[in-house]
């Protein structure tokens, strides 16, 4: 990526600190994906509640142009907002590095539509990848990467070109949101008195061990459907294929399309329990599942990937409802599935948490995420190497 970006900028050298002479700390956040996208979904409600007293907050835009409300939300939150897109990538490092940012938060890397290439020419003295996706981007000029001990235990930071940074509670930001009953059952094509098992993860995420899975669940509890984001219609056909050859009737499947986020989010709450899936986890997904107050089951797997959602279920408080492997996973969704009153206590847990649990809390995670950016850069006014950082609670 540096090759194809050109010589790097001259490092910036770090200023020494002055007590005499406070400055705020200036960070710059960097995406393709400020628009209807989950990440600036997640990332809205942290910009808006940024202490603009310690920290002043940049974002820096690209991708195709947008007039949506979620840019405009950005927009309005952050002191200083840059579209970028029209210059290339020399340009645009030499832009933030005009700016003086400190600290560069690339929120997109690898992923579709990335420009890895500013960052890598270096225009800021801490250079953190956050959000994008669950992973390293393998680029050594990423300083940090933002996590949590349950996301990304230490035992797996040998996988990271970046120094893993553990946030005290979790490492996605919560998504505000309200409880309200959502549509009736039968406006949402779904049936009334089922139980609503759902996955609203994209179907590119299913595999085929899990969804054999779903249908040994789905065989084993008969007064159950399983809803389905489906989108186009075509894969819901395939999933429907799939279960008849499990021996299911096909009407078990409940697919439903994409709808815009407002009416997504309304309808969740029609699902009695989720089922995540394995290798790749909802992050967003299940962040908005758990906020409409619908409890998740989950696995805890092995990479960043597949512990997103055992990240957030720890911080709901639900770590009953992260399991060890399938099998576990299939037996509990069974006697949840046949066992309507031990589900609904499980929901009711889930929203008396919303009082006292930290995804609920998205004014401490905002002052959780500024303190990992302290300690970044008080480590690189140091002169010190990028090193992991562990955050303690409150």
């Amino acid at each position: 990526i540096a090759a194809t970006a050109g010589p790097p900028l001259a490092p910036v050298p770090a200023p020494a600190p002055s007590a005499a002479v406070p400055r705020r700390l200036r960070v710059g956040y960097l995406s393709h994906d400020f628009r209807d996208h989950p990440i600036a979904h997640l990332i809205a409600g942290v910009l808006e509640r940024h202490d603009r007293s310690r920290i002043e907050v940049a974002a820096y835009a690209y991708g195709p142009p947008d007039h949506g409300p979620h840019r405009a939300r950005i927009a309005a939150a952050v002191g200083r907002f840059v579209d970028i897109d029209a210059l290339g990538h020399r340009a645009a490092a030499e832009r933030i590095r005009a700016d003086g940012i400190d600290i560069l938060v690339d929120l997109t890397g690898p992923t579709f539509g990335g420009r890895m290439q500013i960052a890598a020419l270096r225009p800021a003295p801490v250079q953190v990848w956050y959000l994008g996706y669950p992973g390293t981007t393998g680029a050594r000029f990423f300083d940090y990467v933002i996590s949590d001990a349950i996301a990304t235990p230490t035992a797996i930071a040998d996988g990271f070109t970046e120094a893993l940074v553990h946030l005290p509670h979790l490492f996605q930001a919560p998504v505000a949101s309200e409880l309200a009953d959502p549509p009736a059952r039968a406006h949402l094509g779904l049936p009334a008195d089922a139980f609503m098992f759902a996955s609203f993860n994209q179907p590119a995420k299913l595999d085929p061990l899990l969804f054999a899975c779903w249908m040994r669940i789905l065989a084993r509890t008969p007064a159950a459907v399983l809803w389905l984001y489906a989108d186009p219609p075509v894969v819901a056909d395939r999933l429907r294929d799939r279960a008849a050859a499990a021996g299911l009737d096909r009407s078990r499947l409940v697919a439903s399309p994409r709808v815009p986020v407002a009416d997504h989010l309304a309808r969740i709450a029609a699902a009695d329990l989720v089922l995540d899936t394995g290798h790749f986890n909802g992050g967003t997904t299940t962040s908005q599942v758990l906020g409409a107050g619908v409890p998740v089951l989950a696995i805890a797997g092995r990479s960043f990937a597949a512990r997103m959602s055992a990240s957030l279920l720890f911080a709901a408080g639900l770590a009953d409802c992260v399991l060890p492997d399938l099998s576990a996973y299939e037996a509990c969704a069974v006697a949840l599935g046949n066992d309507r009153p031990a589900a609904a206590a499980i929901r009711s847990r889930l929203a008396a948490a919303r009082a006292t649990a930290p995804l609920f809390d998205l004014d401490q995670f905002v002052r959780d995420l500024e303190a990992a950016y302290a300690a970044m850069w008080a480590s690189r006014v140091a002169g010190l190497q990028p090193a992991p950082i562990a955050l303690a609670p409150d």
